[in-house]
């Protein structure tokens, strides 16, 4: 029995071998793409809920701030409007 190998049977193996790694590396690359993508975008969705909390809470304020200009009154509903807004920007960051 003849267990050598010469060297047109080792180039089309090894050849075989760098298909078979190219198709995976192609096959592969969108998957990759597409786990990237999802991360991204759960990051943007978690940025945009803060967002909106933060949004809410300045609308809050103005909304005071408004009302205060118009009448003069809603010292308290200013006092809270503040230490709501601090509360948040507080919890914000951290």
């Amino acid at each position: 029995m003849n267990t050598s190998i010469d060297l047109t049977t080792l180039f089309w193996i090894c050849s075989g071998i760098a298909g078979i790694y190219a198709v995976w590396k192609i096959v592969k690359g969108p998957f990759v793409k597409l786990d990237d993508h999802e991360r991204r975008i759960t990051s943007i969705e978690e940025s945009l809920i803060e967002r909106k909390d933060t949004d809410t809470l300045i609308l809050k304020s103005l909304n005071a701030i408004t009302n205060h200009m118009i009448d003069g009154n809603g010292i308290e509903k200013l006092k809270a409007s503040r230490d709501e807004l601090q509360r948040g920007i507080i919890e914000h960051q951290k």
